[in-house]
């Protein structure tokens, strides 16, 4: 959640070894200013930027919020990775990818537009699903502004599926005690998880397929609230998301 890897990739032709260069930079997606910080030092170091993974995120977390106010799963889930995204799109180069890590938990999404943050009733499973669905509406619209901008940019919305991860610490202790012992029989292992994120991020039949909703590396139909009766509730989400974050598209 505090940390985000910057990988810098640089691939040299090699029998059996591929060298590779990593770079840190600190990332706090419940802190806006660490998000505005982020761009600020990519802009000086004038990176060649192909790809954004939109990965990091929190689940099931007791009722708390962000630094500035907002509940923390739809903050940092959700919010945290709008506001990136916009302050990234700039710098991103033309045919770049964008990937949005979403869950089949959003089928279970509700919005309250009066009530966000879920003070009235606040529930984690509702939380997290909360801010799936809200990744799912942002992968579409984000996709239709990009071609309204006549933008070579594309944004992918990626279900990886149940993977055994870290991710679960924040869960009541019986589950993480399922998820340690049960879950690493049934489970993706991180290696499974990423694929289809590896996929999306090179695969060359994915050139031009902006907006696609991708599981096990193939894309998904009829995914849920993607049809237009829902455009609406997307629009007003991204008002919403404007608002929370103080940025805006930038085409």
């Amino acid at each position: 959640m505090t940390q985000l890897a910057m990988e810098r990739t640089k691939l040299r032709a090699a029998k059996s070894n591929i060298p590779i260069s990593l770079e840190y930079a600190r990332l706090d997606l419940s802190d806006q200013s660490s998000i505005r910080n982020f761009v600020e030092e990519i802009k000086r170091k004038n990176y060649d930027i192909d790809l954004l993974i939109n990965n990091a995120g929190v689940m099931w977390f007791p009722q708390s919020v962000t630094r500035e106010g907002i509940e923390t799963h739809f903050g940092v889930n959700y919010i945290g990775h709008f506001l990136l995204t916009m302050l990234m799109l700039p710098l991103l180069k033309e045919s770049s990818r964008i990937l949005c890590l979403g869950s089949s938990t959003s089928t279970y999404g509700s919005f309250d537009f009066g009530d966000l943050n879920l003070h009235k009733n606040y529930n984690r499973f509702l939380a997290y699903s909360n801010s799936k669905l809200a990744i799912s509406h942002f992968t579409i619209s984000l996709s239709e502004k990009l071609k309204q901008s006549k933008k070579k940019k594309s944004v992918f919305y990626i279900d990886p599926g149940s993977v055994n991860t870290e991710i679960t610490k924040s869960m009541p202790f019986i589950l993480r005690f399922l998820y340690a012992t049960v879950g690493k029989y049934i489970f993706k292992t991180l290696y499974q998880g990423a694929c289809c994120s590896v996929y999306a991020s090179i695969a060359p039949e994915l050139e031009d397929q902006s907006g696609l909703f991708l599981f096990e590396c193939k894309k998904q139909h009829n995914v849920f609230r993607s049809e237009g009766k829902f455009n609406d509730e997307r629009e007003r989400l991204w008002i919403i998301s404007e608002h929370l974050s103080n940025t805006e598209y930038p085409f």
